[in-house]
């Protein structure tokens, strides 16, 4: 059983700027290597920076393993980064290094559909589709569909009577990928507008056929 941690005592201790040549990939790490993701991810950083740490292990001589930001690595070799922002775990064993990358890695939130379609309509204002799907894992067609989906007039899809949605058939006329797809496609809310926005995204199936 690990020992557990007390991260609130001498914080600022743990985040240290390690040499580059000084970082050592983990032959363990689990995760695939997606050249498009890294080139996105060499965009992000080209544009705004180094914005968080990369969580390490000591070891002996001076080096440091990386537990988590193996990715950025690459990154940063190719950017030609001369020290790199680290949290430093310590000397902790290799299971255990192992033990926090995973829960690193495997502790993410779904995001909401609905919700991020809006936000990429509200920075629309300020910044072109083809400008974000350089730095964002989304396409350039998927970030403009996401920006349709809050234009389209979504009043046509009833709640009931005459014209509900079983006694009307709709075609809309939207491109999506399938990672696009599958987040629409989730999308069931507890509320009457949530349902309604809920069932008309089922209307998206016939546009990808």
């Amino acid at each position: 059983m690990g020992k557990k941690r007390d991260n609130m005592e001498g914080l600022k201790d743990k985040i240290i700027w390690v040499p580059f040549a000084n970082l050592r990939k983990a032959e363990w790490n689990y995760k695939l290597d997606e050249p498009e993701k890294e080139q996105k991810l060499l965009e992000q950083i080209r544009k705004n920076g180094i914005l968080e740490t990369s969580l390490v292990r000591e070891l002996p001589k001076g080096l440091y393993e990386i537990v988590d930001g193996n990715h950025r690595y690459d990154v940063y070799k190719e950017l030609s980064v001369g020290s790199v922002p680290c949290f430093t775990l310590g000397k902790i064993g290799l299971n255990e290094a192992k033990r926090i990358a995973i829960e690193k890695n495997e502790t993410r939130f779904a995001s909401d559909p609905l919700k991020l379609s809006m936000l990429f309509k509200e920075i629309s204002v300020d910044f072109k589709p083809a400008e974000l799907s350089v730095t964002m894992p989304y396409s350039e067609e998927e970030v403009m569909s996401m920006i349709k989906l809050i234009d389209f007039d979504w009043g046509q899809f009833g709640t009931g009577g005459e014209q509900g949605i079983g006694e009307t058939k709709f075609r809309i006329s939207l491109s999506v990928g399938e990672k696009v797809f599958r987040q629409w496609e989730k999308l069931v809310g507890e509320d009457e507008e949530e349902k309604v926005f809920g069932e008309a995204v089922k209307a998206l199936v016939v546009s990808r056929k």
